[in-house]
């Protein structure tokens, strides 16, 4: 039902949430202390579990979810549609508001320290997106927000310092490490195993490693590890989902009711964006979140548009 989908939602906010806090405890008794709290996580990603920065070491906060990388998958998903949740006014509680602005808040801190940038880059992303899914009307008037904030960045030589950084993170950085991966990954691909892969968890194979990492890339890593016919399979999963999302946001006519399937799928836009750069093939949070918008778009489907809705 609805109401079992709405509270799904809030029971991922509100474990996201106290995992933003057990992440951000994490870090501080790190700095305090200097021992790890992290629970069981493998030896091998608690080996890179320390970020070294202009302010010294920094914990990368696992939380609860076994890996930094996989908690920050959960925060700019969790975020993305918290965030939608926020701007219209569909929450009239002061009570609901003001825990939703808490949790938002925090969870920024919490993805930062985890020191993913692909998901960075998934929330950042996704929030753009926020004002046009939003009020599509409006979209001309985002955009001219949108380039006038560019400007303004050029004309402060924002983006100069930017691209300098990236350079030399393509060059020096993790980046360019990925960049190998993926090379080494695609070759492997075309010219040895390219109808049903090397197999799952053997995608290191092609660049051995000492930390056994794969193409860091959800798509890539489908073809290297399950083959031509695996890759078509994947991709058709998230070609139906958004596009039944889509659809069915498109046959709603209230606003109110396009609120939920909106958010999802702002959240489904940061999840695209991050496994773009995270070797997420087969981790947990995609096949529950796939689950989540096939079981909304069948629930509206079953029980149709609401015509009234009391304020």
């Amino acid at each position: 039902t609805k109401a079992r989908i709405r509270f799904f939602m809030k029971v991922f906010l509100i474990v996201t949430s106290f995992s933003a806090i057990i992440g951000l405890s994490q870090v501080l008794l790190y700095a305090i202390t200097g021992k790890m709290y992290i629970g069981n996580v493998a030896p091998i990603t608690a080996s890179l579990i320390i970020e070294e920065t202009s302010f010294g070491k920094l914990l990368r906060a696992p939380a609860f979810f076994g890996t930094p990388n996989n908690f920050a998958a959960a925060l700019c998903v969790t975020l993305a549609v918290s965030l939608y949740y926020l701007v219209p006014p569909v929450l009239r509680g002061f009570k609901e508001r003001v825990l939703l602005l808490m949790a938002i808040l925090m969870m920024p801190i919490a993805l930062i320290i985890t020191f993913t940038r692909a998901a960075w880059l998934g929330f950042a992303v996704s929030a753009l997106l926020i004002p046009y899914a939003r009020r599509v009307s409006y979209a001309i008037h985002y955009t001219a927000v949108i380039l006038l904030i560019v400007v303004i960045f050029h004309l402060a030589g924002v983006w100069g310092y930017l691209q300098k950084e990236v350079q030399q993170e393509t060059i020096l950085g993790g980046v360019q490490y990925r960049i190998g991966l993926l090379k080494s990954g695609m070759e492997g691909f075309t010219s040895r195993h390219p109808y049903i892969g090397i197999g799952l968890d053997q995608g290191h194979k092609y660049r051995p490693n000492p930390y056994h990492w794969p193409v860091h890339n959800a798509f890539a890593m489908a073809a290297v590890e399950t083959g031509i016919f695996g890759f078509l399979v994947y991709c058709s999963f998230f070609v139906l989902l958004a596009t039944r999302l889509i659809y069915l946001i498109s046959t709603l006519r209230d606003e109110k009711e396009k609120t939920l399937p909106k958010a999802i799928l702002v959240g489904f836009v940061a999840l695209l964006v991050y496994i773009q750069g995270d070797p997420s093939l087969h981790d947990s949070l995609n096949w529950i979140y796939f689950a989540l918008i096939e079981s909304t778009v069948l629930v509206y489907r079953r029980e149709g548009p609401v015509q009234s809705l009391k304020p």
